[in-house]
């Protein structure tokens, strides 16, 4: 669950302009945007200040419980997928690789050593299967 806020709606009449709210939760004014735009998550500062700029209202009246996603948040998952997705095609054209090496014996370069191929090899299976399971995780929006 995620904590949002109404204040926004609330500083209408109190508060002249953005600058002077923000002054009032004893708070630099950029946090009070960012909070506002979705970019960043509502801190204990921030809560604090809240109450502070506004003793009349209840914690209750001042903020509420969400589902919804921030927009920091989905940034973060975007990032976590392309992540991802590098590791996918770094393994799989490594593999690639080595599959022509397993086919012809050597391609560009090659590993005459078949203990040292067999290891690496399965490292770098091992590293694809991680990357895929990470990746369906975060597809499915779960965290370990």
């Amino acid at each position: 669950m995620l904590l949002q806020t109404k204040i926004f709606e609330l500083c209408n009449g109190k508060y002249k302009n953005p600058s002077e709210l923000a002054q009032a939760m004893e708070i630099p004014v950029e946090q009070l945007y960012r909070v506002h735009q979705g970019k960043d998550g509502i801190n204990q500062e921030f809560i604090i200040g809240s109450i502070k700029s506004f003793p009349e209202y209840e914690f209750g009246d001042l903020f509420y419980f969400t589902h919804k996603l921030p927009h920091f948040a989905k940034a973060k998952r975007r990032q976590r997928l392309v992540l991802d997705t590098l590791i996918i095609g770094l393994s799989t054209a490594l593999l690639w690789h080595f599959f022509n090496i397993w086919r012809y014996g050597q391609y560009l370069i090659g590993e005459p050593n078949i203990v040292i191929r067999s290891v690496e090899t399965f490292g770098l299976l091992l590293i694809l299967a991680f990357g895929i399971s990470k990746y369906i995780r975060d597809l499915k929006g779960k965290r370990r």
